[in-house]
């Protein structure tokens, strides 16, 4: 599969950030890809309260997911426990954010770039619910065997994923709509009166 990232001016305010993956070509204009970061961003902000609350409730103790996500890339931050590790909040919350701001660029370039979805009340949610289904389902088979936690086989962190999932698809469009906004603000009070 050929993959390649292309940016193009279309005015001299407007950047288009193009994604080509074999025939289809996902092009996400300048407000697109910031609200996806954004909206990334905020899912993860989201879903980071939920699993520390789900955590704390269940008497995991709090850090408990900081040590988890951050044994992804060390195992011995994982073997922390329920201890606190400022290495592994450090780690964690840039794993966690990461992640955050990729799904959130995915999400925009799924929606806007390869679909080319218009707004249907519903649809990014339902999108959202989906991705973060999936999301999870790779996180519990695929990354937890390998760090040998059974943290996220919790009913409860799935609910947290689909929480990410939920908030992506709420925030994005009202993001993309808010700079669809801004910008015909900008272009009405920039035209020249007649």
């Amino acid at each position: 599969m050929t993959t390649e990232l292309n940016r193009t001016h279309t005015t001299p305010t407007t950047t288009n950030w193009s994604i080509g993956l074999r025939n289809r070509n996902a092009t996400l204009g300048k407000s697109e890809l910031i609200a996806g970061l954004e909206a990334g961003l905020g899912a993860g902000y989201v879903m980071g309260m939920v699993a520390m609350v789900v955590s704390w409730i269940h008497d995991w103790g709090l850090w408990v997911p900081f040590n988890d996500i951050a044994g992804i890339f060390n195992i011995q931050l994982a073997a922390a426990g329920t201890a606190f590790s400022l290495s592994a909040l450090i780690v964690s919350i840039l794993i966690h954010f990461g992640l955050s701001l990729a799904f959130g660029v995915g999400f925009a370039a799924l929606y806007s770039g390869l679909l080319k979805l218009n707004y249907i009340p519903g649809l990014p949610t339902s999108i959202g619910l989906a991705s973060g289904l999936v999301t999870w389902l790779l996180a519990r088979f695929v990354a937890l065997p390998i760090l040998g936690s059974e943290l996220y086989a919790a009913p409860a962190f799935l609910i947290a994923h689909l929480v990410f999932g939920a908030t992506l698809g709420l925030l994005y469009p009202l993001l993309v709509s808010r700079y669809h906004r801004r910008h015909q603000r900008r272009h009405q009070h920039a035209a020249p009166a007649h």
